[in-house]
């Protein structure tokens, strides 16, 4: 017998808006791209095996931003909060540690292709069949790695701002309890607290 699932109650739905479906998008396309960036390395990884350290840090930053990017795209689009949206300082934090990664892994394969293409100027150096390939082949990866790295520096300043933008509201809405329970004491309170200032010897304008 198949369980039924609970009914989410209305109240507990979420709102998807132009702000989350954009998000959402963005998201799906930098995941096409981790994908792309993975198969990549993947396949120089398994190709050339004796030089597959120097693609280590960039794998890793893309699984990083991989998994980042695909939760994000389907909790934006998820009104049912099966799939909650991560807070948005974590998502930052994510997407920094992807973001140097990333950066780390792209260095590592720009030293390395460097290092072959200057050994492969000596006269006396043995090309092998695949040189060309291979350098196809790294090309491609530094391309899609440093695409990923840039949509990581991309995410981090929007995601940073709404970010900003949140802790602005949080500390309106705090200032404006604030004045509320001012504004709610009684008069006779009041003057009772200015006389204890008063006392004290701090005078309260009004």
């Amino acid at each position: 017998m198949d369980r039924e699932r609970t009914p989410v109650h209305p109240h507990h739905r979420r709102h998807v808006g132009p702000h989350e479906m954009l998000l959402a998008s963005t998201r799906t396309a930098a995941y096409i791209v981790d994908l792309a960036a993975l198969l990549a390395m993947g396949y120089y990884i398994w190709r050339w095996p004796s030089t597959a350290g120097s693609a280590v840090g960039g794998l890793i930053g893309c699984v990083v931003a991989a998994l980042n990017d695909s939760w994000e795209m389907i909790a934006q689009l998820d009104p049912t909060l099966n799939f909650p949206p991560i807070k948005a300082a974590r998502v930052v934090v994510h997407d920094l540690l992807s973001l140097a990664v990333c950066v780390g892994g792209l260095m590592l394969l720009l030293f390395m292709d460097l290092r072959e293409r200057r050994e492969a100027e000596d006269p006396a150096y043995d090309r092998v069949s695949d040189w060309d390939t291979k350098r196809k082949v790294v090309m491609v990866a530094q391309w899609l790695v440093g695409a990923v790295a840039i949509m990581r520096l991309g995410f981090v300043l929007w995601i940073g701002c709404i970010c900003s933008s949140e802790r602005r509201r949080i500390v309106e809405r705090r200032r404006r309890r604030q004045e509320r329970r001012r504004t709610r004491r009684g008069p006779t309170e009041r003057d009772e607290s200015e006389a204890r200032l008063a006392e004290m010897g701090i005078r309260v304008s009004r």
